[in-house]
């Protein structure tokens, strides 16, 4: 694995096909929609990233500044584990996400966890029982980072958030964006036909036909079939411009 493409070079692969009025600020904003784009399609290994453990405070719900930091690119919680460390081997209890969590004053071991957006802290439910804490108890996880942000003055230079064998994939979602900012009708469009099913055409289904590629490529490679299509890449399906597990076609 190496990461070695800038956007910068990226762009200028895709130069030919756009206007001649393309210049350093348009391409650093195409730039990150194309990231943005591939970010909230699928949780890659590349967006994810380890949770800064921390101990439950005994008695506390809200667990936030100063004694909790949480991340600055922090953009959601995807797994978190209570761990027991008394225990051998550590116990892990996998705690469940969850949008909202209101005020409460039941005690106990915390087995739910939301991210507070107004007081940038994580709130737990129950409150942690008094028996429950450092050094015997963390809770550990993984979050969702904030997509890299590049610039008119940094994108000739700034890597690539993905692995170089996945240039073209990102190429395909690039041109998406350059020609959705530029109103070039290639650029396409999602829509629902008359029986509930979305359908994209041009150039966005290609984006998402790319995306989808990668997605299943990194899930044969961790093992895990949470963050590729429920469905195979390949057969009738695929081939009739079906989007495997979303329900979207092209």
């Amino acid at each position: 694995m190496s990461r070695t493409l800038t956007f910068g070079e990226a762009i200028n692969f895709i130069r030919s096909s756009l206007p001649p009025q393309f210049e350093d600020g348009f391409a650093a904003e195409v730039c990150n929609i194309a990231t943005a784009k591939c970010w909230e399609t699928y949780d890659f290994r590349e967006t994810l990233c380890d949770l800064p453990p921390f101990f439950p405070t005994p008695g506390a719900q809200i667990h936030g500044a100063p004694m909790v930091a949480v991340p600055t690119d922090f953009m959601g919680l995807r797994q978190v584990w209570l761990c027991y460390l008394a225990s051998n081997p550590v116990q892990y209890n996998r705690m469940a996400i969850v949008k909202f969590l209101d005020d409460t004053g039941v005690l106990g071991i915390p087995r739910d966890i939301c991210y507070d957006p107004k007081s940038c802290s994580f709130k737990i439910f129950p409150r942690v029982a008094y028996n429950v804490g450092s050094p015997s108890w963390l809770i550990t996880g993984i979050y969702k980072t904030k997509p890299p942000r590049v610039t008119a003055a940094n994108y000739n230079t700034t890597l690539l958030p993905f692995d170089d064998m996945y240039f073209y994939n990102f190429l395909e979602v690039l041109r998406w964006a350059a020609w959705e900012m530029s109103g070039n009708p290639r650029a396409g469009e999602i829509a629902t036909d008359k029986n509930g099913n979305y359908r994209a055409s041009g150039q966005i289904a290609k984006a998402i036909g790319a995306l989808s590629d990668m997605a299943a490529n990194e899930g044969l490679e961790l093992g895990d079939p949470a963050i590729a299509p429920s469905e195979a890449l390949v057969g009738n399906t695929y081939a009739n411009g079906y989007w495997p597990g979303s329900g979207l076609y092209w």
